[in-house]
């Protein structure tokens, strides 16, 4: 017997209700995995014939420990009626206990802006559960949408470890006070049950402010709404008179609470807490040392102690010396004794046994291109050091020292990077991004590009962007009202 897991549901008869037509294309995955998609980069969707009922059901696993994830595409529901109201459900199981697991419905409108359309976050809701054991379990959730918006839905897993799956199958929406789209029932269906308890209270999430228009908008991608499993958050710097946590609560105050930040140390890493666990979330942290002397072992207790005291209940993106490059051509070190350095500190993190440790390489994505004479492999420690790949990626089309100053089209900053990661198979996140205030622009311009490259960002399937909200290297704080309100809408939008 599997559990059910439900919303309550008003309005509904208690008696046995006649069948309602299933609204999801390819509910039972009978069709293979046609109308489903991962939601993020990392992740991937596999058959498996451990199904609920019919020949086959979806099979999620992750390569990154942190978050398994399956939406439909397209939308199911691409224009809701008026006085519609829609009933959710799906079953789950996993392969170990102690999963938490969630149904969604996320509700978008289209937003106008010259050259294109964007799609905007009205509100989300969820039905959660944490699986006790291996058994199938339903998760099952009312939604009341406004009219003339579409509906997202998707199904996530958020501790998800890389030795566990997640099994979905029979997913079902159904229209119920308003005719909805016809789809033919599915096989091996069977109705969803209304339980006479009262309404469940819906989310309140507020709709995000609409995006900034711009005169000359870069190419839009297909889906611009960043997936909600993309991380986006930024690094915080320290004003006049500020302590650390004091610039983390001020930042948190001006863009929202993010689920992750960027966290440096100049040299080795402080103990914990120190400055990244002081922080309460995600990190992606690095720290510098000379490789030789980590080859030579130097400071191997500090940096054993400091992988195994890491938190096991969040993402720690650790990275060791970001942005070598500059570094092996001024002669400090060698690319060869970087990848070195590398190699020990991996054997220093394994023995922590820590699976939210992620070892993350990041460079330049100047480095991913031809004029800068590089090859990124050289810096390149081996598929087996390396769980992440992480890129510092900015519109240097924007740098003052440019001929022609623009705001660059997110797909020459990022698609690069992110096709190099994705031929590598592994999972891939933006460690610092940006772009200078152009001359003239009084932030509509910059928030504009911003918007689109959260989007562009997500499309590739970043797992996060960390926006680089500092003067070093030149003023890439979001200073301007429009700037700051349209990275806060991509963080507010991040799980």
């Amino acid at each position: 017997m599997g559990v059910v897991v439900a919303i309550p549901m008003s309005g509904l008869s208690s008696a046995n209700p006649a069948p309602r037509t299933n609204l999801v294309k390819n509910p039972g995955f009978e069709k293979g995995l046609k109308h489903w998609t991962p939601a993020d980069g990392g992740r991937s969707i596999q058959l498996t014939t451990a199904s609920r009922s019919g020949r086959q059901a979806a099979r999620l696993t992750t390569r990154v420990a942190g978050v398994m994830s399956l939406r439909d595409r397209p939308n199911t529901v691409l224009n809701t009626p008026s006085g519609a109201r829609y009933v959710a459900s799906a079953w789950v199981r996993s392969t170990s206990p102690g999963l938490d697991v969630s149904l969604r419905i996320r509700e978008v409108r289209q937003q106008k802006i010259p050259g294109t359309n964007v799609r905007v976050l009205v509100r989300k809701q969820t039905a959660d559960l944490r699986l006790p054991d291996t058994r199938w379990h339903q998760l099952k959730l009312e939604y009341v949408p406004k009219p003339g918006n579409q509906l997202d839905l998707g199904i996530f897993a958020w501790n998800a470890r890389r030795s566990s799956a997640l099994i979905v199958d029979n997913v079902r929406l159904v229209a119920i006070g308003a005719a909805g789209p016809t789809q033919s029932p599915q096989p091996n269906e069977q109705p969803v049950p209304a339980p006479s308890a009262p309404p469940a209270k819906p989310s309140t999430e507020p709709a995000p402010p609409a995006p900034v228009p711009t005169t000359a908008p870069p190419e839009k991608p297909a889906d611009p709404l960043p997936a909600s499993s993309t991380l986006f958050g930024t690094s915080a710097e320290q004003g006049p008179g500020e302590n650390w946590a004091q610039a983390v609560a001020r930042r948190d105050r001006d863009l929202g609470r993010s689920n992750v930040l960027r966290v440096f140390y100049p040299g080795l890493p402080q103990a914990w807490p120190g400055r990244a666990g002081q922080v309460n979330r995600d990190v992606v942290v690095s720290f510098k040392a000379d490789p030789q002397q980590i080859v030579a072992g130097k400071h191997d207790a500090q940096l054993r102690s400091w992988f195994a005291e890491a938190p096991k209940d969040r993402n720690v993106f650790w990275t060791y010396f970001h942005e070598p490059e500059d570094n092996i051509e001024r002669g400090e070190f060698t690319a060869a004794q970087f990848r070195a350095a590398w190699q020990h500190l991996r054997v220093l993190a394994d023995t922590a046994g820590n699976p939210q440790l992620k070892a993350t390489l990041i460079l330049m994505a100047w480095s991913t291109k031809q004029a800068s004479g590089r090859n990124w492999r050289d810096y390149y420690p081996g598929t087996s050091v390396i769980d992440v790949l992480g890129w510092d990626a900015y519109n240097t089309a924007g740098a003052a020292n440019s001929k022609t100053r623009r705001y660059a089209a997110p797909a020459e900053i990022y698609a690069g990077p992110a096709a190099i990661a994705k031929a590598e198979s592994k999972p891939f996140g933006f460690a610092e991004w940006g772009s200078l205030l152009l001359p003239g622009d009084d932030g509509s311009r910059r928030a504009a590009w911003i918007r689109d490259s959260c989007a562009e960002i997500a499309r590739l399937g970043a797992t996060f962007a960390t926006y680089f909200d500092s003067t070093v290297g030149g003023d890439f704080r979001l200073s301007d009202g429009p700037s700051k309100n349209a990275l806060k809408e991509a963080i507010s939008k991040s799980s």
